[in-house]
């Protein structure tokens, strides 16, 4: 029974560093792509279709990410048109009827995981701006 105790001992301290040891931590930039769908000069109801990636090192920074649409305002704070969520790939699409012009960008916020031992960052981004052009 001597011989046990000091046996479990070192198998607890031992079972502890390896959690340790298996923490980690990092912070990974994001970059988003756009495009859209018709090209050029779009009818005024006409769909349109907006669609891009989310591209980072780390793929907890690409899948499941929350997206938004934007239009620039201004004066004032941008408004969101619309949310969605990004694929296993990183990509997102949304699929608009603009009446007129209007300035876009997408955007992501920054992600912050910090379950135990761990520390999760994923860095916020947005795209340049978008101009769809309504005839």
């Amino acid at each position: 029974m001597t011989k046990i105790i000091p046996l479990l001992c070192c198998v607890v301290v031992a079972a502890l560093l390896a959690s340790v040891a298996l923490a980690h931590t990092f912070a990974a930039p994001t970059q988003i792509t756009r495009s859209k769908l018709p090209r050029g000069t779009t009818a005024a109801g006409a769909a349109i279709v907006i669609f891009g990636n989310v591209r980072s090192s780390h793929p907890l920074c690409i899948r499941d990410r929350a997206v938004r649409l934007k239009r620039v305002v201004t004066p004032g704070p941008d408004l969101v048109l619309e949310t969605t969520y990004t694929n296993r790939m990183g990509g997102y699409y949304f699929v608009r009827h603009p009446q007129r012009d209007q300035t876009v960008y997408m955007a992501v916020r920054r992600l912050v995981q910090m379950p135990a031992g761990h520390s999760h960052t994923c860095f916020a981004s947005r795209t340049k701006n978008l101009v769809i052009d309504v005839r």
